[in-house]
């Protein structure tokens, strides 16, 4: 179900006007959970430079669903389809098309929010692989657990696109504060629109170790060394 904007009513004008401002602004004012300020700032500053560069990219053919609901039996769906991912330091991007469903009144197609926090959390997986230097293969093991604890979302304006879409995450503050466990600052954006600010606390589950006889899963070890295969799916950003 999909309605025209003249269906929704006056009272929506302003999350469907177009907006030329982009969410990083937002996101720069919020000091409201006493995140980094120089280092955001001076990351938001690269990001908006283009300074960020990506290392390469893959594809994994995800699809991440979400279902719920507000009132009762009126559902929401959403699903996120990956084209691709890129990845460079501290730095992931997922290019991905949209689908959304609904039976609520007068709720045109729009990005939820939730999708793109969820999305967000995979995007500071890869970057923590990267981090690490453990190359992402879709189907092995968990490595990190990732855990937000302080989010704030700018949402100035709806994100009605379906195709096309691109969300990217930064890593502005990485801190090892004990063996395995990491706390991180990041923000994210989806279209320059849909943005997070957000404080998350990553723990490392396994890493691959040598047992004398061959590359295996232990338990984890901060200093234990990284095994990097490249995949076949993956290939070279320029």
């Amino acid at each position: 179900m999909t309605l025209a904007i003249s269906e929704i009513g006056p009272q929506m004008d302003d999350l469907l006007a177009s907006n030329d401002g982009r969410v990083t602004a937002l996101i720069g004012a919020s000091k409201a959970f006493e995140f980094d300020a120089t280092a955001l700032d001076d990351a938001l500053a690269a990001y908006e430079a283009g300074a960020y560069k990506f290392h390469h990219s893959f594809k994994d053919e995800s699809t991440q669903n979400l279902s719920f609901n507000v009132m009762p039996n009126r559902h929401v769906n959403e699903t996120l389809s990956s084209n691709e991912y890129s990845v460079g330091s501290r730095i992931a991007r997922v290019e991905f098309n949209r689908d959304y469903e609904t039976q609520m009144d007068k709720s045109p197609s729009h990005m939820v929010f939730l999708s793109a926090l969820v999305q967000w959390q995979k995007l500071i997986y890869l970057a923590m692989c990267e981090e690490h230097g453990i190359d992402y293969e879709a189907a092995s093991k968990e490595h990190f657990k990732i855990w937000p604890t302080d989010v704030r979302c700018c949402l100035p304006v709806l994100v009605r696109e379906e195709k096309g879409l691109y969300q990217d995450t930064v890593i502005f503050k990485y801190e090892n504060v004990a063996e395995d466990k990491w706390i991180v600052e990041a923000f994210s954006t989806v279209n320059s629109r849909l943005g997070f600010l957000a404080r998350a606390s990553v723990y490392r589950l396994a890493v691959p170790c040598y047992d004398g006889q061959g590359w295996t899963q232990k338990a984890s070890s901060s200093n234990a060394p990284s095994r990097r295969k490249k995949p076949k799916s993956r290939r070279e950003v320029q």
